[in-house]
């Protein structure tokens, strides 16, 4: 994705680690959120403190496939450099736009 998310995006803030066990619970809140809003951009905005296993990168990409099917633009957002050094590792930044956030909002 070449551009980034607009000003006015839906923002996605997961209170839980995005790992297997959560995995079920975040989908459906995801999911509920995105049918409350169905237009525009999405942020998936993670903190420094959210920890994800392969579960929750399957999550995040299902996330972006859903977004994608219906034209909007996706993001994800970190003040984490590790979580940015694993999308980057796993190539995900060549279809998710990353964003390093200043701090963690």
């Amino acid at each position: 994705m070449s551009e980034g998310p607009s000003d006015t995006s839906l923002i996605l803030k997961p209170a839980k680690d995005i790992i297997a066990e959560n995995a079920p619970e975040i989908v459906a809140e995801f999911r509920r959120r995105l049918s409350e809003r169905p237009e525009g951009d999405v942020v998936l905005h993670i903190g420094k403190s959210i920890r994800i296993d392969s579960q929750g990168f399957s999550v995040i990409i299902g996330l972006h496939k859903d977004c994608a099917a219906k034209g909007r633009a996706f993001a994800v957002k970190t003040a984490s450099r590790d979580a940015l050094r694993l999308f980057r590792m796993m190539s995900l930044d060549r279809f998710i736009h990353l964003e390093e956030a200043a701090d963690d909002d």
